[in-house]
């Protein structure tokens, strides 16, 4: 429950501090007094969005700060999942500073606005007029049938079927699309590596076929050169220079006796003959190998065509690049096949999680179609205690094709306030004052099926008065013996029902209008009755009509 707020430069508060405790409490005060400027400093703790407007002084930080009783059963998951210190008194608190920054604390740890929600929602329920178009809503009307039906189990086996469903589905789309993409023509794709494994590609080859091939194409005049090598180092038609070496040196011999180094010149030629010998040999080794053969550069020529045609259908610079082309291809069909495998086994896997949401969704739906007459029941119950006698109320249970988070059901609350008008959908008949009192019940029976601990009512006393007006003060008084319950109202007859009784009102001097909040003793609960029932000027027939309030509410206590 909300044990205190504190609030501090917040739109016309100054400070305020305010203590509150369990049961029903109720706060008054006059139009324009800032009950809701209270409500918006407690919003803005919960999560609520921040607004530099909200600065009272613009030279200093807003804070607003606000301590909750916890169960420790409850919420110690929560703050362990959060990474949080768990205490039975929690400080929430929320700073905004004058640049702007917006900051929010759990027990001085800071949090994000998500996980500051998180717990919000489930610390206390802050119920304004627009919530009455709730009533409209699916997910706020599947959370009062599965609370009221206990369907905690049944929501997270279907919640758990459900993200399996759409996981497999998700991962089924995304190979879907790649696949598609990468198989586009799978045919033209396995032909393109067929083509390119069978040419059996080697680096390397293209240059030493090149080069072969300007061999092959010169090879007559390649043999006439080296012919005529030969002749000229043995010498036929004239002296060879292998004839003439010899000579020289037998010169250079017979003059060793004359100078030393005529000997060292008839080595020198006589190593110059040696290698005169080796190229002899090697050309004519070479004019041998080198022929003229046709089919051998047919075949050459055929080959290079080849890998210049390969290369420009596939962009590529050179053997190389081929070779790398045909790996991406035989990778690129290897993964289309793997895909193709686990595609297979994922329609097989999405058809079993189908039939497991399926099975999940019926039976949630069973359990609420169940519970539906039940809730019809005491709704309608709680509206004749609210002077609506003659209301039917009729909630329909409907299975679709969409699957959602929360099943696959539609719901519809049919309605009726008055003998023989038939009965349609809630939000299109009832009156702002039956909305209110709809809401009420429907809020009234969330308080005693959920774990919610507080909850406030901001004018649920819309378009109602008198008689009706004391029979919503005695719902939220009994929902007050559950759970905290505080009423902001301007109706007597709500007003004397509760057990503590707070007044907003404002305080002005010559610079500043403030607002404040402070509990009411039992004598000025009676003058504040009796000014909700008779305006600023109190008569004494007011302050006996707020005596008989007060005095029928201690008989109810």
């Amino acid at each position: 429950m909300l044990k205190h707020l504190s609030v501090k430069n917040y739109a016309l508060i100054d400070k305020l501090e305010l203590d509150l405790s369990s049961g029903f409490s109720v706060i008054t005060g006059e139009t324009g007094a800032g009950k809701s400027i209270i409500l918006g400093a407690l919003n803005l703790v919960l999560g609520k969005r921040a607004d530099l407007k909200v600065l009272r002084d613009e030279t200093t930080k807003c804070v607003v700060e606000a301590t909750f009783i916890l169960n420790q059963n409850s919420f110690k998951s929560f703050f362990a999942n959060n990474e949080l210190d768990f205490e039975s008194e929690t400080l929430i608190r929320r700073e905004i500073t004058p640049s702007g920054k917006s900051r929010a604390f759990i027990n001085d740890t800071p949090v994000t606005l998500n996980v500051l929600n998180d717990l919000s929602s489930r610390l206390i329920d802050v119920h304004s007029q627009h919530q009455n178009l709730l009533l409209a809503d699916t997910n706020f009307q599947l959370g009062l049938i599965d609370a009221f039906a206990k369907n905690e189990k049944e929501i997270t086996v279907y919640a758990e079927s459900h993200k399996r469903y759409q996981d497999v589905n998700k991962e089924i789309k995304k190979i879907t699309e790649s696949s598609d993409r990468q198989s586009f023509d799978l045919d033209y794709v396995n032909f393109l590596l067929k083509e390119l494994t069978e040419a059996k590609l080697e680096s390397g080859e293209q240059e030493n076929i090149e080069e072969e091939l300007k061999l092959l194409e010169n090879a007559e005049e390649i043999q006439g050169k080296l012919d005529s090598a030969v002749k000229l180092i043995e010498g036929v038609e004239t002296i060879g220079i292998n004839d003439g070496l010899i000579s020289v040196g037998q010169s250079f011999k017979q003059l060793q006796n004359y100078n030393p180094i005529y000997k060292e010149l008839t080595e020198r030629v006589s190593a110059i003959q040696i290698e005169l010998e080796d190229i002899r040999q090697e050309v004519e080794q070479l004019a041998s190998d080198t022929e003229y053969n046709p089919e051998r550069l047919e075949k050459l020529d055929s080959r290079l065509s080849q890998l210049i045609h390969l290369q420009r259908k596939h962009g590529a610079e050179d053997i190389d690049e081929l070779i790398s082309k045909r790996d991406e291809l035989e990778s690129k069909i290897e993964e289309v096949t793997q895909a193709e495998e686990r595609l297979v086994k994922l329609q097989a896997d999405l058809k079993e999680a189908e039939a497991n949401r399926l099975s999940a969704a019926r039976k949630l739906h069973q359990t609420r179609e169940k519970a539906a007459p039940a809730i019809e029941k005491q709704i309608v119950s709680i509206l004749s205690d609210l002077n609506m006698n003659d209301a039917k109320l009729q909630i329909k249970v409907s299975q679709t094709e969409i699957f959602t988070k929360l099943g696959n059901d539609e719901i519809t609350f049919n309605f009726s306030a008055n003998k023989g008008i038939a009965l349609q959908p809630l939000s299109k008949v009832a009156s702002g004052g039956e909305m209110s009192r709809v809401m009420l019940a429907l809020k009234s029976i969330m308080a005693e099926h959920n774990d919610l601990p507080s909850i406030i009512f901001d004018e649920i006393d819309t378009g109602v008065s008198g008689e009706t007006a004391g029979k919503i003060g005695n719902i939220l008084q009994k929902m007050g013996g559950a759970m905290q319950v505080i009423a902001i109202t301007h109706l007597p007859q709500i007003a004397s029902k509760g057990i503590r009784h707070y007044r907003v009102q404002k305080k002005s001097d010559t610079h500043f209008t403030l607002t404040d909040i402070v509990e009411l003793n039992e004598n000025e609960r009676l003058h504040e009755l009796a000014r909700l029932l008779s305006g600023e000027h109190i008569t004494d027939a007011a302050l006996a009509n707020a005596q008989h309030l007060l005095k029928g509410n201690k008989t109810a206590v």
